[in-house]
């Protein structure tokens, strides 16, 4: 992948660098130990450790979810998909430009999906049913309860638009890393009508590093 050939070419760029014998032009350079983010040779290693964080992104396998058939207060809200007894997609309501309720979409225990990951990416939602043809707003939450992402800023937002009712669609979603056992939270709003519902599964992708 590119991500992989950037990270060698940085690899082999770095000795080289720091070969040079002028003393002045080592102090703009670096030298192979700098981790000061002052020299070109902290730029190059601060983009190698960029370059090998987007490589594990794209090459992680995704676990997708649905409600959970049995939940368990905070702790257990959603199940891998094809769980027997889960209960298909989560759904929302939200009004006129008045936020839904805080839906919780996936607990402390839910992660890590997989043995020995400790850190997740809320990736992509499939949206499976939309009560209006319409544009909605939607909100995801990280942390202890809705209320609290909101205050600590850890939450992302997306504009969805349907031309059609229960439209199948695909949204990726931009947002932090997260340590396995955070909490999830969704919610919207429909502009245009009192009430709106969206029907939908998420998928996640974990690491350990």
């Amino acid at each position: 992948m590119a991500t992989s050939k950037l990270r060698e070419a940085l690899v082999e760029l770095l000795p080289a660098v720091n070969s040079a014998n002028n003393a002045q032009l080592a102090d703009v350079i670096g030298r192979k130990d700098d981790v000061s983010g002052g020299s070109i040779v902290a730029l190059i290693k601060a983009i190698a450790a960029l370059s090998c964080e987007i490589d594990e992104h794209f090459k992680s396998s995704a676990s997708w979810f649905e409600k959970a058939g049995t939940p368990d207060g905070e702790d257990h809200v959603a199940d891998r998909i094809g769980t027997v007894g889960g209960l298909g997609p989560f759904i929302i309501d939200g009004g006129d430009h008045t936020w839904g309720d805080w839906v919780q979409i996936l607990g402390a225990d839910d992660t890590p999906a997989r043995i020995g990951n400790t850190k997740f990416h809320f990736h992509e939602l499939q949206m499976t049913g939309n009560e209006r043809d319409a544009d909605y707003f939607f909100q995801i939450g990280f942390g202890e309860s809705g209320a609290a992402a909101l205050a600590a800023g850890t939450y992302t937002e997306k504009a969805l638009t349907f031309s059609g009712l229960n439209e199948e669609k695909w949204f990726s979603t931009q947002n932090n890393e997260h340590i396995a056992g955070t909490k999830v939270w969704a919610r919207c709003s429909c502009p245009s009508t009192d009430t709106g519902t969206l029907d939908f599964y998420f998928g996640l992708h974990e690491h350990n590093s």
